[in-house]
């Protein structure tokens, strides 16, 4: 069981790193459109983990699981959030 969310924990701190690294190389692109790179960046985010997880699926490298891509999109979410809250101050 604990192999199982230390796993988790690996796709959640991926996420996160993922989240942060797009909201901040889109918001130089675009710094006058935060709603847009905000939207862009959280789809960039799900495409990735989900990708990800069908990727791994297709080739036969390692474990499909949605939750997998769920618990690195929550943790994606949380890198934007802190991102945008940097903005805001």
């Amino acid at each position: 069981m604990k192999r199982v969310e230390l796993y988790k924990l690996k796709h959640f701190l991926m996420g996160i790193s993922i989240g942060v690294a797009l909201e901040l190389a889109l918001w130089k692109i675009l710094p006058a459109q935060l709603k847009l790179v905000t939207v862009i960046t959280l789809l960039g985010v799900m495409i990735i983990n989900y990708g990800f997880e069908v990727y791994s699926k297709v080739k036969n490298k390692g474990e499909y699981e949605v939750l997998d891509a769920v618990a690195g999109t929550v943790g994606g979410a949380i890198g934007m959030a802190v991102i945008l809250m940097l903005q805001y101050n």
